[in-house]
């Protein structure tokens, strides 16, 4: 009997050993993520445009929030149907969204039905001849290899909903090289677009698409967003995500680390005459991904937790929209 419990003893000795191991190293990583960012790493430059004009303090912004359920938050869109929600996908083999309130909280998850997972990066939230879609992007390609993407289009769910109707798939196709892409814009007048994660970033546009065909995107302009922002880092520079505002009249477009606004028209359009520009480095995202926003100007932020198991982050930040 004595030598039972010895047995137990140093078998939950055992245990609380490597439970401890586990925890420092995840307190280490998330050191070593988060320190590797810091303002003072940062190569800096003058951006050209206009200061967006963001509370990034404390009162003025949610501080940053942990997503366990949801460690790899690559996208964010506001929900049309639903006040006070939003959609995110977590990259990951699994055909799902899932629902989050405005202050973080999971709400749901659904299964897109009929659709398949390659490369998920991207989602939004447009118009459609049903009222609302969610339309979602099977564009990423880090190896940048694949000529033909897939987007997924469905009405949009409510949020305890266990699955979707059967989603529309449309495929698109480069009309020039294959590329990695994380950002998916819907406008106003159900036009769609393809902002490519890279340099140089470029837009395309894509035609009027019927399910289960081939279309071919429009290369509409190579977007000049170096000159915007202050990152001289070309790996932190890119575009992760981008989000129009519900009454379709502004865009934003995000890197890691920085935040740009400018008017759906001109954006559409290949311009970008007018800019206006936030540094998010101060809310410590590990790698900021997702951006949406309202009209009002709340900004709404998720991110990765940088691998190794550590959770998404999710944050909001008020900003005055320019008059």
């Amino acid at each position: 009997m004595q030598e039972l419990t010895k047995r137990r003893l140093r078998t939950i000795a055992r245990h609380a050993y490597f439970a401890a191991l586990f925890v420092i190293f995840a307190i280490m990583t998330w050191g070593a993520t988060v320190g590797a960012r810091r303002p003072g790493t940062q190569t800096a430059r003058t951006t050209g445009g206009h200061e967006l004009s963001c509370d990034l303090t404390k009162n003025g912004s949610r501080s940053l929030q942990l997503l366990g359920r949801l460690p790899e938050a690559s996208g964010l869109a506001m929900s049309r149907r639903s006040p006070n929600l939003l959609w995110s996908i977590n990259d990951s083999d699994d055909p799902t969204v899932v629902a989050l309130s405005t202050t973080g909280e999971l709400k749901g998850q659904v299964r897109l039905t009929g659709a398949a997972v390659r490369d998920w990066e991207a989602l939004s939230v447009g118009p459609c001849a049903g009222g609302s879609c969610l339309y979602v992007g099977d564009i990423g390609d880090d190896g940048a290899k694949r000529m033909q993407v897939t987007i997924y289009r469905v009405p949009e769910p409510k949020a305890d909903d266990a699955a979707t109707p059967q989603v529309d798939t449309f495929v698109v196709a480069y009309p020039d090289s294959a590329h990695d892409a994380e950002s998916l814009l819907v406008t106003s007048d159900q036009s769609l677009f393809i902002i490519t994660k890279g340099h140089p970033t470029v837009l395309y546009r894509a035609p009027d698409m019927r399910p289960s065909t081939t279309a071919k995107l429009t290369r509409v302009a190579d977007l000049p967003v170096d000159k915007f922002l202050s990152d001289e880092d070309r790996k932190r520079s890119r575009i992760t995500d981008a989000a129009t505002t519900p009454d379709g009249e502004w865009v934003a477009l995000r890197t890691n680390s920085e935040l740009l606004l400018l008017r759906t028209r001109d954006l559409v359009d290949g311009k970008m005459n007018d800019v206006w520009h936030a540094n998010l480095r101060s809310l410590d995202e590990t790698q900021g991904e997702g951006v949406s926003i309202s009209n009002a100007g709340d900004v709404y932020l998720a991110g990765e937790g940088g691998g190794h198991g550590l959770p998404g982050t999710f944050t909001h930040v008020k900003c005055q929209l320019p008059g």
